[in-house]
């Protein structure tokens, strides 16, 4: 499977202070196997902070940009334990390779134990924790929300997964669920959780049918199953379009999930208006330059004294000084983006940290696009 390159994609941030915990411990399994596990703490931890697992794929590609832009726009501890193949081996399957392996042996209690001590080391109010995994990441999160009994696990996002069985009680496992029907009351029970498939339009890799057709079959066959049982049915499919087999288009929606601004998910964005903003109102919130629908170039959010802005690989942080009303006159893009405002500050984190920073953002007269300068030639919309 291909290396997971994650862009940032970020929501609006309240925060007025801008420092982040991060670390790294050895955690041992009940069976006395050990693993490392990183986390990120968001910068102002409260009794609102929720947790969240971010699960790799197959490659244990490095998963920091995500952890970062979760935990900072969505005020999420997010911890990002490492499956090795060695002591792991069914890693996507959480180790539900046959019929007769025992729940005990599964991989999903190892989450339940590093969440309850993670939340007792960070003295953490969450009770619950959200999972979130592409690629193999997403089949161990498929397969906790389908067969596990986690306590503490609110919802589930399963992103790019495959391949999926289907609920047909006449076909084995993987394909079916005929084996494994001593679980029947358990997965009943978990179609009325709540459960996210993401999945792009265009992630073509087959099993033997590609990944979009077997995660519609997957859900078919669910709701299906639902309604023949009589029970409710919570999952949700949502199909990223023009997405491939690739975790970047799917962090807008994860994001919207987390946060509930729906701006992408269940959302019609040419909907939301923000001519009511005034002032030096117009230019809070976050900003992203993109190429398409998907893919973001540069976000940019602007958050009481501080801007953050991102590339995907480099991330500067400055502290505003003063903002300066102004008005674009004799451009090109005057007549889009009449006025603005010059901020001034230095930068307090990047690799330009120390620089002092003085220049023009003009805004359209929507207040939904933004450019730095008069030229126009990087346009950030509002998201």
């Amino acid at each position: 499977m291909r290396k997971i390159i994650f862009t940032f994609i970020a929501l609006l941030l309240t925060v007025n202070a801008f420092a982040q915990t991060t670390g790294t411990f050895q955690f041992r399994t009940r069976d006395n196997k050990t693993m490392p596990v990183h986390y990120f703490l968001p910068p102002n931890m409260n009794n609102e902070t929720r947790v969240m697992f971010v699960l790799h794929g197959i490659n244990r590609g490095d998963y920091t940009h995500t952890a970062y832009v979760l935990s900072v726009a969505a005020n999420a501890a997010v911890i990002l334990p490492v499956f090795s193949a060695e002591d792991f081996p069914g890693y996507n399957r959480i180790n539900f390779t046959t019929a007769t392996r025992p729940p005990s042996e599964w991989y999903i209690h190892h989450l339940d134990d590093i969440f309850e001590q993670f939340i007792a080391q960070h003295r953490l109010s969450a009770r619950t924790y959200i999972l979130y995994g592409h690629s193999a990441g997403g089949g161990f999160t498929f397969m906790s929300a389908m067969f596990g009994s986690s306590p503490y696990m609110e919802y589930a996002m399963a992103s790019g997964a495959g391949p999926y069985p289907i609920f047909d009680e006449s076909v084995n496992f993987i394909n079916g669920i005929r084996n494994v029907l001593q679980y029947k009351d358990i997965m009943l029970r978990n179609l009325s959780k709540k459960l996210y498939l993401l999945i792009g339009s265009e992630d073509d890799e087959r099993f033997p049918e590609n990944r979009l057709a077997r995660n519609r079959s997957f859900y078919e066959s669910a709701r299906n199953y639902a309604r023949q049982n009589n029970v409710n049915f919570n999952w949700e499919l949502i199909e990223i379009p023009g997405g491939g087999h690739s975790a970047n288009p799917t962090i807008r929606y994860v994001l919207d999930i987390l946060t509930g601004n729906n701006y992408f998910y269940r959302s019609n964005t040419s909907s939301r208006t923000f001519n009511h903003l005034s002032g030096q109102q117009r230019i809070y919130g976050t900003w992203a330059s993109v190429n398409n629908a998907l893919n973001v170039n540069n976000a940019v959010v602007f958050s009481g004294d501080r801007m953050i802005w991102y590339n995907g690989s480099n991330l500067r942080v400055l502290r505003i000084d003063s903002f300066t009303a102004i008005d674009n006159t004799g451009t090109d893009t005057s007549g889009r983006f009449p006025n603005g405002y010059r901020i001034r500050g230095v930068y307090t984190e990047g690799d330009r940290r120390g620089e002092a920073y003085n220049l023009p953002w003009y805004i359209s007269t929507d207040n939904r696009s933004l450019i730095q300068g008069s030229a126009g030639s990087v346009v950030y919309n509002r998201y």
